[in-house]
C-alpha cells in the first residue's frame, strides 16, 4: 500500500493511495459493474449528474473483505474506528458525459468519508477521466487519474466531480466503486432512511 497523495483542500482532506487492491482483484470489481443492475440516476438533475448507477445493499456491503480492508484504511488514515456505510454505488462514466462538482456529505462536525475505487483494469492517461478536486475559490486544487485500483479517501464535504472519458478510450466505460461512511452508526441511519 503506498500512499502517494495527502493533500489538504481549504482544511479538508483527500488521500491517494495506489496498491492497495491487486489487480486480479480489480478485475473481479470490474466484472461485477460490468454484469450489474444499473439503472437511470433519479438525483441526475439534483447531484453529480452521473447518468447511469449500481447500487449495492449497504448491508450485504458492510461484511464484505473489501468494506472491512477499506474500513481498516480510514482507520489508519484518520484514527476513524468503525465504519457504516450508507451509499455504496458503482457510477459509469462514458465520452459526451457532464458530470457537475458537487459534495458527497454537508453536515460539519460529522465525520462523512468517501471512498473511491477505480476499477478498469486498464487506464492510459490519454483517455482523461480524471476526478477533480475544488477549493473554495472554484479553481482545480488537485486532479487524480482514475489508476487501475487507485483508492482515494476524500472529506464528504469536498467540491469534486469526475470528468468524462475520451473518445479514445479503449475500455468499455470508466468504472468508478464510491463508498460513502461514516463512524457515527446514527448519522448512518439517517442517511440510509433519506435514500429510501
Amino acid at each position: 500500500m503506498d500512499l502517494i497523495k495527502d493533500v489538504s483542500i481549504d482544511g479538508l482532506s483527500v488521500l491517494v493511495y495506489d496498491n492497495v487492491i491487486p489487480l486480479s482483484f480489480v478485475e473481479d470489481l470490474k466484472q461485477e459493474a460490468i454484469n450489474g443492475s444499473w439503472s437511470l440516476n433519479s438525483d441526475y438533475e439534483d447531484t453529480d449528474r452521473i447518468p447511469f448507477i449500481y447500487c449495492l445493499d449497504h448491508n450485504s456491503f458492510s461484511k464484505r473483505n473489501l468494506f472491512k480492508n477499506i474500513s481498516n484504511l480510514i482507520d489508519i488514515s484518520f484514527n476513524a474506528g468503525k465504519m457504516y456505510p450508507y451509499n455504496v454505488s458503482y457510477n459509469s462514466g462514458n465520452p459526451g458525459d457532464t458530470p457537475w462538482e458537487h459534495q458527497d456529505g454537508f453536515t460539519k462536525g460529522v465525520f462523512d468519508i468517501t471512498v473511491i475505487i477505480y476499477v478498469n483494469t486498464e487506464w492510459n492517461k490519454n483517455w482523461g477521466g480524471e476526478t477533480v478536486y475544488y477549493n473554495n475559490d472554484g479553481e482545480v486544487a488537485l486532479s487524480v487519474l482514475p489508476k487501475p485500483g487507485r483508492v482515494v479517501i476524500h472529506e464528504a464535504r469536498i467540491n469534486h466531480a469526475s470528468r468524462p472519458p475520451t473518445n479514445a478510450m479503449e475500455e468499455i466505460m470508466r468504472f468508478t466503486l464510491a463508498i460513502k461512511c461514516t463512524n457515527n452508526k446514527s448519522y448512518a441511519e439517517k442517511r440510509i432512511a433519506e435514500e429510501l
